[in-house]
């Protein structure tokens, strides 16, 4: 994989990352399949699991105790894998997101929060875009989220306000 100029591209990258690493995860793990969809609560446990597993891994091949150790404590199925690939951008975030953000992407949510919120948003949708088109499983995309009545509806009439209220729940977390 090349190394992304942008925050779009870097979107894009994460979700193919995450598509090509779920089933090596799954295999490595005690989780079955079959039984991981059964339920949604199965369902988070076993993407919880998962998630840890993939982080420990993605940190093996490019050590960065910090992010790891951040990524292990707060990552959830909340926000589903979108939620996931957001968090590890943002945690990985370093001196080079100045170039194309106004302050270091840690800065954002209390310097410019609006702005935050609008990146956020882009990326969520530039997650989504990708994960439908590598064929991730649906119930995976948005995580815990998906039970929330509105923003099911949304999601019924328009993604792209799904979207939007995902993004804002999902900064919501970082104040």
């Amino acid at each position: 994989m090349e190394i992304a100029e942008d925050f779009h591209e870097l979107s894009r990258q994460c979700a193919q990352w995450f598509v090509q690493t779920l089933p090596a995860a799954i295999r490595h793990s005690d989780i079955n399949p079959e039984e991981m969809f059964k339920t949604r609560k199965s369902l988070k446990i076993s993407m919880e699991k998962l998630f840890k597993l993939m982080i420990k891994e993605r940190y093996l091949i490019v050590p960065d105790d910090e992010s790891e150790k951040w990524l292990l404590k707060y990552s959830s199925f909340d926000f589903g894998v979108i939620g996931f690939l957001l968090d590890i951008i943002y945690r990985e975030a370093d001196e080079t997101s100045e170039k194309l953000l106004p302050f270091h992407m840690h800065d954002m949510p209390d310097k410019l929060p609006k702005v935050f919120l609008v990146l956020i948003l882009q990326l969520s949708h530039e997650i989504f875009q990708s994960l439908v088109k590598l064929n991730c499983p649906d119930p995976l995309i948005f995580g815990e989220l998906e039970k929330n009545k509105t923003f099911q509806k949304k999601l019924d009439e328009d993604y792209s306000k799904a979207i939007e209220f995902f993004s804002k729940k999902y900064c919501s977390g970082f104040k």
